[in-house]
């Protein structure tokens, strides 16, 4: 199963002389589909996708929501997950919100929780298998990053850690035939040449 990915973004601050930067700690996400597929054996049970890699969209989690925090200037204690806000209160109950629409297209490929907590808009994904399909499997490549920027023209940008998200289908049957009801997202280090799997 894929993991959990969770960054954050924090506006810039001044606490007396001292100036804290704005920071984002993102992920882009990168989103393939194969042309020419095939199928590759793993072991006796699952078979993976191959084939040449077409890029289909990408996503910068960390500056979409920056941007969602500063267009929509959310509340302390603000949540979101599912479809659903939560907004400060004691009587606060979880209704229908609607992320601005970039967010809610990466939901189609994830499920996305955000959090409000003190100077910090923090956030969570987790990839789904379900928007993947035999006829048009679906892999992604997700690169961890740091921002730091003191204004806006300097900015500093680290990279960290690459995911490679592959998709595993259980074997229907001996002929590497994968079973449509059965997949799971399989996480694996950067290791080779994304033109070819």
């Amino acid at each position: 199963m894929a993991k959990v990915y969770s960054g954050s973004y924090s506006l810039l601050r001044e606490h007396g002389d001292r100036i804290e930067p704005e920071r984002i700690v993102g992920h882009e996400v990168e989103i393939f589909s194969y042309l020419n597929l095939f199928w590759h054996p793993r072991g006796e049970d699952y078979v993976v996708a191959g084939g040449l890699l077409k890029p289909v969209t990408r996503f910068d989690l960390g500056n979409l929501v920056a941007d969602f925090f500063l267009s929509a200037l959310p509340p302390k204690g603000f949540s979101y997950a599912q479809g659903k806000a939560t907004f400060p209160g004691k009587k606060s109950k979880a209704r229908p919100y609607f992320l601005p629409q970039e967010l809610r297209e990466f939901e189609q490929f994830a499920d996305v929780a955000l959090l409000h907590d003190r100077e910090r808009l923090l956030y969570q994904f987790e990839l789904k298998s379900e928007c993947i399909y035999v006829e048009d499997p679906l892999e992604f490549k997700v690169n961890k990053y740091f921002s730091e920027s003191y204004d806006p023209d300097e900015e500093t940008i680290t990279r960290d850690t690459t995911d490679r998200i592959v998709p595993w289908f259980k074997r229907l049957n001996k002929n590497n035939a994968p079973d449509p009801h059965d997949i799971s997202l399989m996480v694996f280090p950067e290791v080779t040449d994304l033109k070819w799997n």
